[in-house]
């Protein structure tokens, strides 16, 4: 899927989600914004896609984005890579796995696992590999988050995970984060 706002979107509604759905083995290319974005969707499925952006000038930019999504998302084994390769001295601010107001419960947690996340080149712009806001029961394993790009000097945030705002049983195990970029 090569280009427009966002590659695919799925909305459903929190009061009666959508379910089951399943994103797989798709090419994700190029998008404005997001390169995935789920809203109102439970139990669904993100899996072995790969996000990148070689061409785009981007504003800020999420590869996949969960948003008030009540439980049951499986993100995993998806690949997210040079997003910002159309615009390498970009100031934009950089969410490659961004989960928000999407709270899960113990018995129907969110599962984050075996996503690698690598080259994001998003020149002076701030970067969160994987961002949890205020999401419930987020269970990240066995991610590769490796934001390295050493060349640049920047002031702007670089995290390989970030969590804010109040959030009940995050699991954060097992996981290879690497930051060698300033900020």
């Amino acid at each position: 899927i090569i280009g427009g706002y966002y590659n695919i979107v799925a909305y459903g509604d929190l009061s009666a989600p959508s379910t089951g759905n399943t994103f797989s083995n798709n090419i994700l290319q190029d998008a404005y914004g997001y390169s995935l974005y789920l809203s109102g969707n439970t139990n669904a499925v993100v899996r072995s896609n790969e996000a990148h952006k070689p061409t785009r000038v981007d504003v800020t930019t999420s590869g996949i984005i969960i948003d008030d999504c009540p439980g049951g998302i499986v993100v995993g084994k998806n690949r997210i890579h040079n997003l910002f390769d159309g615009e390498p001295q970009s100031t934009s601010a950089c969410y490659p796995i961004y989960f928000t107001g999407s709270d899960a419960t113990a018995a129907n947690p969110n599962v984050i696992s075996n996503n690698l996340i690598y080259n994001i080149n998003n020149g002076e712009g701030t970067i969160y590999g994987m961002y949890n806001n205020s999401s419930d029961y987020c269970n990240y394993y066995h991610n590769t988050v490796v934001l390295d790009d050493a060349t640049v000097v920047t002031s702007e945030t670089t995290r390989g995970f970030y969590q804010t705002v109040s959030a009940t049983g995050i699991d954060l195990q097992n996981n290879i984060i690497v930051v060698q970029r300033s900020g």
